[in-house]
């Protein structure tokens, strides 16, 4: 009995070890974001995240930190969610929106990728809610995209360290 017991528990921590794994290697992979970059970024991002979470293993979500699900929750798939994709499609510039949050919400609208790295306006055409020499795109780049990355990414960094 007291070597099933162990087996067990040793099967729970080599799961554990498999997980902590693939987290770490998803936080050197995601180095790139203390980085600046484009906004076009947040679709690597998604894809990025979405083809390691397919690695983990339903074992290995079993014996996750709670926090791992919120973590595929937030930067999953989500109807009115910043990935917008149908389960099987890849995040694009397309299916992938930007959604301001906090008071920013009554001001700034909602917009997929391609249309914020189309949009051309001009540092001074922004109201008094950003700085004065960003566009748009910077503004949106730099108040919502590179806060949910870096949140995300250091969200991973918590999870690891809770293994």
């Amino acid at each position: 009995m007291i070597s099933i017991l162990k087996s067990k528990k040793t099967k729970i921590k080599e799961t554990e070890a498999s997980l902590k794994g693939k987290l770490q290697k998803m936080l050197s992979d995601l180095n790139w974001t203390n980085y600046n970059f484009e906004i076009k970024e947040i679709v690597k991002f998604f894809n990025y995240i979405e083809s390691q979470i397919g690695t983990i293993t339903e074992k290995e979500f079993e014996v996750a930190p709670e926090g791992l699900k919120n973590f595929v929750q937030n930067t999953g798939r989500d109807q009115y969610g910043w990935f917008r994709a149908p389960q099987g499609e890849t995040a694009s510039v397309l299916n992938t929106y930007i959604q301001p949050t906090g008071h920013f919400d009554e001001y700034f609208h909602t917009h997929n990728v391609k249309k914020l790295m189309d949009y051309e306006d001009k540092p001074s055409d922004q109201g008094g809610f950003a700085k004065r020499d960003m566009t748009t795109r910077e503004f949106y780049l730099e108040a919502f995209v590179k806060p949910f990355i870096k949140g995300n990414t250091k969200h991973l960094e918590s999870l690891v360290k809770e293994l």
